[in-house]
């Protein structure tokens, strides 16, 4: 996970036009079905049922490890969306496809090989076949589209992560991304937005050949929610910021609804009604898992931040009043402790934009002394209680034990159990060198 970045005006406008141009995919993506019909775009058809077999795997899985329970599906998932990413398009020659820009694959491709594992579409597969009580009809058509959705889950997520990539202007652009490396700020601020619209564009038409209008409605309206706590974030003043219930309101809508949308329409895809109890259940583990992901990742990022500051760290750089306003107020531990202090000393500080002497020292020195980072793990936690009582409603089976350590995994320290090792292996070489 790596800490937000500032957000000024510029910032603030470059997210708005982001959100404008994904609500403007939403439209796309809710009328899909019937461009897909009138197009003749080819939608899965009915598999026959030919085999119903227990897809727990041979070997009994210590602790019911959730990313081994899902393996081969995610193996899968990896495989299409790459396909997917790297399929041709755009030719002007109509008797031959052409191929993808490739700055907009190198772009998007980049994203799938981050610090995390692919653990969005992970919950999205384990709550497919935890609904089956872990027995699942493996050429089934409600799996095929239940995959077809974390791959969609997957997509989205990893569009609104390249969007976030917007440099400001007197950003370098090695912070950026490989387009920004490759091209330099402007060109490859444009080529991250197109990037991410690219991968919108893709999951959209990979949602239309779910030919289920409810599912459709349900994810276009996750996306509209994307975009409106993107803009909550980027709007928010130092009132919200130091609000709880202000940040778990922006969290819900800009990280938890896709997550606990998509679970819910894996429900909707086996079959049950859109108010059913496996529908609910599944949106209420998925809504607060979800806040409670983007709480231990705000705790990790607090940390990182002072920790770098604390040990002088050249390239994280000590932490100035400008980045104690824009970016470190917006994190949990700085809001909760803020709230219990009832001297209002961090709350001046943070509205005098810590710009007196001592006031980046004393902020970090009172979140310290309140216990700031303690307070946000229980936040965390209360919503990992919650989502452990929403997946208690599900019929027993291994995978429902898989969702309970995946919880494990969102609120371990440093969100350990979601790092891909190959990401841990270079860090403990950085470390070394």
């Amino acid at each position: 996970h790596r800490p937000p970045r500032l957000s000024s005006a510029s910032t603030r406008l470059n997210h708005q036009l982001v959100a404008m141009r994904a609500i403007s995919l939403t439209l796309l993506v809710l009328t899909a079905p019937s461009v897909a019909f009138l197009s003749g775009v080819p939608v899965p058809r009915r598999v026959p049922a030919a085999r119903v077999t227990m897809a727990t795997p041979e070997v009994e899985v210590a602790k019911a490890e959730p990313f081994t329970l899902v393996k081969e599906d995610l193996r899968k998932l990896k495989r299409r969306i790459k396909e997917l990413v790297e399929n041709n398009v755009g030719s002007s020659d109509k008797t031959k496809e052409g191929s993808t820009n490739p700055m907009l694959k190198q772009a998007a491709r980049e994203f799938f090989e981050r610090r995390e594992r692919a653990w969005r579409p992970g919950v999205v597969l384990l709550m497919a076949r935890a609904l089956d009580a872990g027995i699942t009809d493996e050429d089934g058509e409600a799996l095929m589209k239940q995959r077809m959705l974390a791959e969609i889950v997957e997509m989205m997520s990893t569009a609104q992560v390249i969007h976030d990539d917007v440099l400001e202007d007197l950003e370098a652009s090695e912070n950026g991304n490989v387009a920004h490396r490759s091209y330099g700020g402007p060109l490859g601020n444009k080529v991250s937005l197109l990037a991410g619209d690219f991968l919108l564009a893709r999951a959209s038409v990979e949602l239309a050949k779910l030919t289920n209008v409810a599912v459709v409605e349900i994810m276009g309206v996750s996306l509209e929610n994307m975009c409106r706590g993107e803009i909550m974030q980027a709007q928010a003043r130092v009132e919200d910021k130091l609000n709880t219930t202000y940040y778990t309101e922006t969290v819900s809508l800009k990280t938890a609804s896709l997550l606990a949308e998509a679970c819910k329409c894996t429900a909707l895809l086996r079959g049950d009604g859109r108010s059913s109890p496996n529908a609910d259940a599944a949106f209420e583990f998925g809504i607060n898992l979800g806040i409670a992901y983007q709480i231990s990742a705000d705790i990790v990022s607090f940390n990182g931040l002072v920790k770098a500051h604390l040990d002088g760290d050249e390239e994280g750089g000590a932490l100035t009043p400008e980045t104690m306003s824009l970016l470190v107020t917006a994190l949990p531990p700085f809001a909760l402790a803020a709230e219990l202090d009832k001297t209002g000393e961090l709350s001046e500080m943070a509205h005098r934009s810590f710009s007196e002497a001592g006031d980046v020292a004393a902020a970090i020195a009172a979140v310290e002394a309140a216990g700031g980072v303690a307070l946000a793990t229980e936040m965390a936690e209360g919503h990992i209680t919650r989502a452990r009582t929403a997946a208690a409603m599900l019929p027993d089976s291994v995978f429902k034990e898989g969702l309970h350590v995946m919880a494990d995994y969102i609120v371990e320290e440093d969100q350990k159990g979601l790092q891909r090792a190959e990401w841990m292996d270079l860090q403990q070489k950085k470390a070394a060198l």
